[in-house]
């Protein structure tokens, strides 16, 4: 915003571009012509250390100027534009001519009635005339009228009357500086690493802070743990820090877990030689959460060796930890893998060997009545390798997917998703969709149909997603797909609803498998409950084809806590699998 250098000499007005009309508004500056000197002075003084500016730098001051053939400035006057360099009292008084940056046109060298641009180049000085450090600037708009006689001269009858005569436009006034690239630099996820956390003792949380500077150490000075829950949190690493040019460094913090349930909130400020974040500031939050149950997923934790109780077209494989890289937690974890050429895949449940999944949908696990309106976890534990070892790339994402009544593109459900760039390399990382379990799933055709349906929520169908959105190798022709493998690791994965304590009916779960040598007949033991039947099932080779029944509805003992079945058909035979399914529900008390 200008305004006008000398009031009684100098007059502006917005009008339309006289040229093309192109320009839409442009300013235009008329003179008195009492006296020599008019102009516009920038309303800001612009501080050049918070702009990064430095001593030195190379600047460029520019303005488009049409002069009309009406103009009443001579052949010899000038217009043209100056850069003021002040001291942090923007102090004119110690200012010489050097630190007056100026740049006149004469307009009789200047075409009329078109637009030319006046370019006013050079170096920030260092000092103005008194050896202040120059830390400021104001731009202004001059115009030189050499031919104006003063008020009351006889010469000039014009004057005496002080009438504005239009003399000067101007358009896409500007200055530029040259800022060096932010050296040192720091970069860093703010996001809490902690997330939602089970009861217990310290939990540790490791964030990843790198300096993308090229020359200069970045050195992180102090941190300060602040918010309503500070202590609840101990700041492990000591400071200060110092991380050299492109290089990248780790600060901890532990957090006590051993707290009632409930939001813990703080922050921890870095303070740091950034000139852009002076303070840095990293959210802490966490969530302490207990569930009253356990896991409905089997084998998440993949501590049987394999993937049993997971489906996937890609491969999905368990990998045995190493002092390089351990499992979150046990002994393996499993290795989910995009192959070259796809840009989607995921991994699901396929239960089918054991409940609670739904009858005749293995994907999807069985909601029952006391768990609507109860709180829910589905959480999974998540690695992402660097890319030179077949990691995805930072635009590539992770998607935790939960569809209540999950048949395929029609329950929408809570997603949560995040990128990889957005987590970090080379450490675990859990992944949380969490909420109410409602009460009636709403539904919708995602390809085609009718919106709008719904039904009591029976089950939940869960999905871990991965989606290469970017390969930088990659195909010229289909720049979104990918030519390399990409692999994610997994471990932990957990659903969990958070219901009442009640008495729930007790799942079979075969205790003791004995074999007698004299007659080869075989003998399974399973946990029961009086008043339920079981369904007794028999394979050769796990195939889901395969299993053939040999007891429809088999009872339970009513006087004992499991019960036995004995094979009679098993002499001499090698290998065979059995497995019990519950049939059906005991009746609740009539008087519930």
């Amino acid at each position: 915003t200008f305004f006008p250098g000398n009031a009684a000499l100098t007059e502006t007005a917005f009008i339309s571009d006289p040229g093309d009309g192109s320009r839409g508004t442009v300013l235009e500056i008329s003179l008195n012509g009492s006296n020599r000197w008019g102009g516009l002075t920038d309303s800001e003084i612009y501080p050049l250390t918070s702009l990064g500016v430095a001593a030195g730098a190379n600047f460029t001051y520019s303005a488009d100027v049409y002069i009309p053939s009406t103009t009443a400035l001579a052949d010899n006057d000038r217009t043209g534009l100056i850069i003021r360099f002040l001291d942090e009292t923007a102090n004119f008084g110690n200012r010489i001519e050097d630190n007056n940056f100026p740049l006149y046109v004469n307009v009789g060298g200047m075409p009329k009635d078109e637009w030319i641009n006046v370019t006013l180049t050079g170096q920030v000085p260092a000092t103005d005339g008194g050896g202040a450090d120059i830390t400021q600037i104001q731009p202004l708009i001059s115009v030189d009228d050499v031919n104006a006689r003063p008020k009351d001269d006889p010469r000039d009858p014009v004057s005496d009357g002080v009438t504005f005569v239009p003399t000067v436009l101007y358009d896409n006034v500007k200055f530029v500086a040259e800022v060096p690239d932010e050296d040192p630099s720091l970069e860093a996820n703010p996001a809490s690493k902690f997330g939602t956390i089970s009861p217990g003792g310290p939990v540790s949380a490791t964030y990843i802070i790198k300096n993308l500077g090229a020359s200069n150490n970045l050195v992180i000075s102090a941190g300060n743990i602040t918010g309503a829950d500070a202590s609840a949190y101990t700041l492990v690493t000591e400071f200060p820090l110092t991380i050299p040019p492109t290089s990248e460094t780790t600060i901890e913090v532990s957090f006590d877990s051993s707290q009632p349930a409930g939001s813990y909130s703080a922050n921890l400020d870095l303070t740091t030689n950034d000139v852009s974040d002076p303070t840095f500031t990293l959210d802490l939050s966490s969530l302490i959460f207990e569930s009253n149950s356990e896991s409905f997923i089997v084998n998440g934790s993949f501590e049987t060796g394999n993937t049993t109780g997971f489906a996937s077209a890609s491969p999905f494989e368990v990998v045995a930890g190493t002092p390089e890289l351990a499992a979150q937690d046990g002994d393996f974890y499993a290795a989910f893998t995009i192959t070259a050429g796809a840009r989607w895949g995921n991994f699901e449940l396929n239960q089918d060997i054991s409940p609670p999944a739904v009858e005749g949908k293995p994907t999807e696990i069985l909601i029952t009545p006391e768990m609507i309106g109860q709180p829910y976890r589905f959480s999974c534990w998540c690695y992402f390798p660097e890319i030179a070892d077949g990691g995805p790339n930072d635009e590539d994402n992770v998607t935790m997917i939960l569809r209540w009544n999950g048949d395929l593109y029609k329950s929408t459900g809570p997603w949560d998703s995040a990128t990889a760039g957005t987590y970090g390399r080379g450490q675990w990382v859990e992944f949380i969709e969490e909420g109410i379990v409602p009460d009636i799933a709403e539904e919708e055709f995602r390809r085609g149909g009718t919106d709008g349906q719904s039904a009591p929520t029976t089950s939940a169908r869960l999905i871990f997603s991965v989606q290469d959105v970017y390969d930088p190798n990659a195909d010229p022709v289909d720049p979104l797909k990918n030519t390399t493998d990409t692999v994610v690791y997994v471990d932990n994965m957990s659903f969990t609803v958070d219901v009442p304590v009640v008495e729930l009916p007790v799942y079979p779960e075969i205790t003791v498998f004995a074999r007698e040598n004299t007659d080869g007949s075989s003998t399974l033991t399973w946990t029961s409950e009086p008043g339920n039947t079981y369904r007794i099932e028999l394979s050769t080779d796990l195939e889901p084809d395969s299993w053939l029944e040999l007891e429809e509805e088999y009872p339970a003992l009513d006087d004992s806590e499991t019960t036995s079945w004995t094979d009679t058909s098993s002499a001499g035979v090698d290998k065979r699998f059995y497995r019990v399914i519950w049939n059906e529900a005991p009746a609740p008390p009539a008087d519930e």
